[in-house]
């Protein structure tokens, strides 16, 4: 039993209700009452009792008190930071002003900051070209034939075979689309879906124009005037061996079905090179599933890393199917081997065409060798 002077001392002081400003530690807020135009019988003061019956009494305005925030109820905001610096006009240096130039004339819906409706940019189109123009004119020695029957406007689609263990063909083919027709034109492709998984390649490819391969994708292009690159052997062409680096595996019809579909032409093309740049001789596929994609490609020096040969790209006139894409099978894949016997056709024509550019080019070092060595040539000789 408590002793008689705690229950005294308890009952003295009975516990009372804590006020939010005590739980929290500061200062109680200030009333806070309108100024004298907006001041209505509820800010009046209530007479005595005494007086309820009769006439009130008027009672002036309480005197104007200005509002002042409980530091306990005053919103917490961040502090301030120095914003960062930032150009509204971003200058890299290596980028060419040419290149910059043609960019600025692709007949492409930019906006004011630079991007298409696909998310497309040119500062990202700048930067991609800079490093295909060196590849193209100066590491590689390409030579193209027929690119004249690309059209300057309009849809169309290209289509092609694949030669490499990675997408060499794809990137020469975008490059001479971009620096051999006035005025320049992207060609846009259908990258494999493994690309939008791997971290900063999906990115990359779609802010260059290079975007996934899907049916509504391809639709969407077309139907927007775009001139869009198919190779329709898929990730199997690009799986080819060394031995097989000149020839075609099986075509999907899905490409002919959607030329039909949209009307588009279809502009055929053979390239040729590509497995002499990177001669293939295995593909790692569990290597390829750890990094997610289809396989690795194995050389004779290991990684894929291309040499710096000679390649032939070959374009032929257009080709007009009639339909609606809904035909049997039978039908589209008729359709389908003549584009493939086109394309076979201009492998065979790059190949002489780049027999004979290596054979001149070994008469002309040859050539040049004895004129150095002699100080004549090889007519002057005999």
């Amino acid at each position: 039993m408590q002793p008689i002077e705690e229950r005294v001392r308890q009952d003295a002081f009975p516990p009372r209700r804590l006020e939010l400003h005590e739980l929290l530690h500061c200062r109680p807020p200030l009333p806070w009452v309108r100024s004298d135009e907006s001041i209505t019988s509820r800010n009046r003061r209530r007479p005595p009792k005494s007086r309820r019956n009769g006439q009130p009494k008027e009672v002036g305005a309480l005197p104007h008190i200005p509002r002042v925030i409980s530091p306990c109820l005053a919103p917490r905001l961040p502090p301030i930071l120095p914003r960062p610096l930032r150009l509204e006009k971003p200058v890299s240096l290596l980028i060419d002003p040419e290149i910059a130039a043609r960019v600025d004339r692709l007949e492409l819906p930019f906006n004011a900051y630079g991007v298409d409706p696909y998310g497309t940019t040119k500062q990202h189109l700048a930067r991609l070209f800079t490093v295909f123009r060196f590849l193209y004119r100066h590491y590689f020695t390409v030579g193209v034939e027929g690119v004249e029957h690309v059209p300057a406007r309009g849809r169309a689609m290209l289509v092609g075979n694949h030669s490499g263990g990675i997408a060499i063909d794809g990137a020469m083919v975008i490059t001479s689309c971009f620096f051999e027709l006035e005025p320049p034109r992207l060609a846009q492709g259908m990258a494999e879906k493994f690309m939008a998984k791997t971290p900063f390649m999906g990115l990359l490819a779609t802010r260059s124009g290079q975007l996934t391969g899907l049916v509504e994708t391809a639709e969407h292009l077309l139907h927007d005037e775009r001139l869009l690159m198919i190779f329709p052997e898929g990730a199997r062409g690009t799986a080819k061996l060394y031995p097989e680096r000149n020839t075609l595996v099986q075509f999907g019809s899905g490409f002919m079905r959607l030329a039909m579909k949209t009307r588009t032409p279809i502009i055929p093309f053979g390239f040729v090179g590509g497995g002499e740049a990177i001669p293939t001789i295995a593909n790692s596929y569990a290597l390829g599933k750890l990094l997610g994609a289809p396989y690795v490609p194995i050389t004779p020096w290991g990684v894929a890393l291309p040499a710096p040969v000679r390649l032939e790209l070959t374009y032929s006139a257009p080709m007009k199917f009639e339909g609606t894409g809904t035909e049997e099978d039978e039908v589209i894949e008729g359709y389908v081997e003549q584009v493939k016997q086109r394309i076979a056709g201009l492998i065979e024509v790059g190949r002489e065409r780049r027999r004979k550019a290596l054979a001149w080019s070994r008469d002309a070092e040859d050539e040049a060798r004895i004129e150095g060595e002699t100080g004549g040539t090889k007519e002057e000789q005999r």
